[in-house]
This record gives C-alpha cells, sequence and structure tokens, in this order.
C-alpha cells in the first residue's frame, strides 16, 4: 500500500512526506452517571484517573502513536424537563500531565492537553415503583485532539523543507451509547451496573502524505464495564465512586480506571405516591 502511494506522489508530482507522529488522546471512559432522584437541573463533576496497576499498552495488532491521558475530567449539567428525560451538555477535558506512552517507540507527548464539547440525551424508567431504575444515555462530542509530528521530505522536495517540527490540533468526532441499571440498597445509597460503548481516536505511529502534518481518526468503538456507587451526602450534594474497565483491547489494552464524580441537584418539586426514587402518580389530589 505504501509503494502504491509513493507511485501515486511520484506520478503527480506532489511532495511526499514521511510523518512520525503521536497524539493524546482521552482514556476510555463510562460517561457520566445519570442522576436517579427526580431533579429540575442537576451538575456532575467527574475526575477518572487510570491506575498505575496496569498502564495502557499498545495492543500487538496496532502501530498507534499515542499518548493516554492518566487524569480525564468530565462536566455535565443537565436539564430536567420531567421525571423521564434528561438533556445534557457537557466538557470533557484530558490532561496532559501524567500521561502515558501506549509503546516505547511512540514519539514524544504533545504539550496541550485535549478539550472539547457535547451534548447528549438521558432517558430513565423506573422499575417496581420506582425502587429500581434503568438509565439509557445517549452523546455526541467533538474532540480537540493535540498531536506532535515530524515530517522527514521523501519525494519531490524542491522548494520544501527536508525535516520540519509541527504542532496542531485536529478534531474528530467522538459518539458514546451507555445503560445502567441503578437499585437503591438504602435511603441515599444507589448502586448502579453500567456498560457503555465510546468510540476510541487513534492514528498511525508512522504514515507517507503530502502535507507533512499528523492525521487522527475517530476510532473504533470501544466497550467499557463498570460498577458506581452514589452516596447521597444532602438533598443537593452526592458522591460516586465508580471503578470501570474497558474491556476491548485495540489499539490500546486498559487495565482498571478508577474516577470520583460530585454531583450538584436542585431537586425537583416532590409528587404524591411516589416510589422511592421519588418516581409516582403524578396527579395532585383534590
Amino acid at each position: 500500500m505504501r509503494i502504491l502511494i509513493v507511485l501515486i506522489f511520484l506520478a503527480s508530482g506532489c511532495t511526499s512526506y514521511r510523518v512520525q507522529q503521536s497524539a493524546l488522546v482521552p482514556a476510555a471512559t463510562l460517561p457520566p452517571l445519570p442522576a436517579s432522584a427526580p431533579a429540575a437541573v442537576d451538575v456532575y463533576l467527574e475526575d477518572s484517573t487510570v491506575t498505575f496497576v496496569s498502564e495502557p499498552e499498545r495492543a500487538p495488532d496496532s502501530d498507534a502513536g499515542l499518548w493516554i491521558t492518566r487524569h480525564m475530567l468530565q462536566a455535565a449539567a443537565t436539564f430536567h424537563p420531567n421525571d423521564y428525560v434528561g438533556i445534557r451538555v457537557l466538557t470533557p477535558v484530558g490532561l496532559q500531565q501524567g500521561a502515558m506512552r501506549a509503546a516505547p517507540t511512540t514519539l514524544q507527548r504533545p504539550d496541550k492537553r485535549v478539550t472539547g464539547g457535547g451534548a447528549g440525551v438521558t432517558l430513565s424508567v423506573p422499575w417496581f415503583g420506582g425502587s429500581q431504575q434503568m438509565h439509557f444515555t445517549g452523546e455526541l462530542h467533538l474532540l480537540s485532539i493535540p498531536t506532535r509530528a515530524i515530517a522527514t521530505c521523501e519525494f519531490n522536495c524542491t522548494g520544501a523543507s527536508p525535516e520540519r517540527i509541527t504542532h496542531h490540533r485536529r478534531f474528530v468526532e467522538q459518539a458514546v451509547l451507555g445503560v445502567d441499571y441503578v437499585v437503591e440498597l438504602r435511603d441515599g445509597v444507589r448502586l448502579a451496573l453500567r456498560a457503555a460503548t465510546r468510540s476510541h481516536p487513534t492514528n498511525h505511529e508512522t504514515i507517507s502524505n503530502g502535507t507533512g502534518n499528523a492525521e487522527v481518526s475517530p476510532g473504533p468503538a470501544y466497550a467499557i464495564v463498570g460498577t458506581s456507587l452514589e452516596v447521597q451526602l444532602s438533598e443537593w450534594l452526592s458522591v460516586t465512586p465508580s471503578v470501570q474497565w474497558p474491556v476491548t483491547h485495540s489499539p490500546v489494552v486498559y487495565g482498571p480506571i478508577i474516577s470520583v464524580g460530585l454531583r450538584g441537584t436542585i431537586p425537583r418539586e416532590p409528587r404524591p405516591a411516589a416510589g422511592r426514587f421519588g418516581y409516582g402518580d403524578s396527579r395532585v389530589s383534590k
């Protein structure tokens, strides 16, 4: 394939570069856990940390040149027009500090953080009078991925720099789908069993192109499973520790990921005959 690309460049008279590249990409994590109790608005902040028990590493069949964020921050604000639907906006941020090289040969780390934004919808379905719930989540993000590249001119180099180093951002879409089963263990303590898929940005460690710039693609969908425990500290504040594990193994093999989230809630006005989560008959007695 590479020989074919080279022949095309030669035949067209275009300049061709050999590009060594690296990209800082966010770790594969679960989406923010939707609010279980009826709320008018909730704000969720989370830090997901890839543990050093098993550092991410490149899969044997992959040639990706990736750095993985060790700290993945997520902030989400959700408006609830009713007890069952939430409309959220969110901002993921992946810090460059502490990022982990997925392979020893990967080029030096980009010096900027991952940023982005997105929107999504959550659907909550109560069971058994509201004592259990299913949550369904769909999100779409636009990520700004920092890259570093060393481009070496190989063909038709007249007037071109023989070697140059570039630092660019590449924008990729990311789709997220999640499902959560939540049960209230006792008042103010909720256990969630969770699963999600999230596309994982990726690249190739070495490429050939006519620009000399790095390239990043949205990548494959990752399957992620985990569990969360949400503990209500007050009517408006809760804390959510989570353990999650990306079970897909390409382009990166992950160990466990630990996260801690804080949720601030503006409660929805309670309704009569509510279940344990606050869901119930919406009719008001006269």
